[in-house]
């Protein structure tokens, strides 16, 4: 959501302050009672949830037939918003903790692997992706250092998508002006834009983007991402897809797979998230495993 969502959040509540004060006496109990545990995220989630939950009921008692249903989904995005922005210093320290070393070594395997040729020749992609300028989209990835709630980053994730399907679009018509001006009268084939593309360009614009805390932003995103009846939309859980896939490429473990196809990584990933939810408790040296860390990393 934008800046005006948070807005939105505060109107509605504002005609409902005991709704409104019965939500900040929640989150200020769970924020001072609750205590957080590596390996336990996906459980503080669910907790929070309820919060936004119950605060959404409340607020739908109180305007009953005045909010359609369409409000009724406003009502309860805006509420997990805000809900999220209030808890942000209290998960994010523990989530920025938790990550600091494994989260130290991703960047070093990032900046290993930030030439684009270089990248595109060990994936065996189309050359041309390598020529694709990515600063847009980089430069919107960066923005993720100064977000506070999931739902703001999880919507610069959508946005970085797009400057990359755009920016891609760009690459693809210039190359067919040249193969046109090359061969005149012969129709190139077109490039269709795939699902590894975008991959391979989340990748690129990940390492352009000198973004910092990595990990702790996927895990950000995740813990509002992952929970059952939070809203969320198409276009939201394709960007964060590419975001965490990218993420895990640079892993270690991804190294014997690296000659080759995009397709072995992302079936991997694929794999891990089959685990969200039900691995809470589950660590590699302390390491809560939302995503399936290596020890080596």
């Amino acid at each position: 959501p934008s800046d005006s969502s948070a807005t939105m959040t505060t109107d509605w509540l504002a005609n409902a302050p005991k709704t409104e004060d019965w939500m900040l006496s929640e989150v200020l109990h769970f924020s001072n009672t609750y205590v957080q545990a590596p390996g336990c995220e996906a459980q503080c989630a669910r907790r929070i949830q309820r919060i936004v939950d119950e605060s959404t009921r409340k607020l739908l008692h109180h305007y009953d037939t005045k909010a359609g249903k369409n409000d009724q989904q406003s009502i309860q995005q805006q509420v997990e918003h805000q809900v999220y922005t209030h808890l942000f210093q209290f998960l994010w320290g523990h989530i920025i903790r938790t990550l600091k070393d494994y989260d130290r070594k991703l960047h070093k395997h990032i900046l290993d692997s930030s030439d684009p040729s270089t990248l595109a020749r060990q994936l065996m992609v189309d050359d041309l992706l390598a020529t694709v300028d990515c600063r847009a989209s980089a430069a919107e990835l960066k923005r993720l250092d100064s977000m506070i709630s999931p739902h703001e980053k999880v919507e610069c994730l959508v946005r970085a998508r797009t400057f990359m399907e755009n920016q891609l679009t760009e690459a693809v018509r210039a190359e067919r002006a040249r193969a046109e001006r090359r061969q005149p009268g012969v129709t190139p084939k077109i490039k269709e834009v795939t699902h590894d593309d975008l991959l391979f360009l989340f990748m690129l614009s990940i390492c352009q983007s000198q973004l910092t805390n990595v990990l702790p932003h996927m895990f950000h995103i995740n813990m509002f991402m992952s929970v059952d009846g939070t809203m969320k939309t198409e276009p939201q859980k394709q960007a964060f897809m590419l975001f965490q896939t990218a993420i895990t490429y640079f892993r270690p473990a991804t190294t014997a797979s690296r000659q080759g196809s995009l397709s072995a990584p992302t079936a991997n990933f694929s794999a891990m998230l089959g685990a969200y939810g039900s691995a809470s408790g589950k660590q590699v040296d302390g390491m809560p495993v939302f995503i399936d860390i290596d020890d080596d990393l």
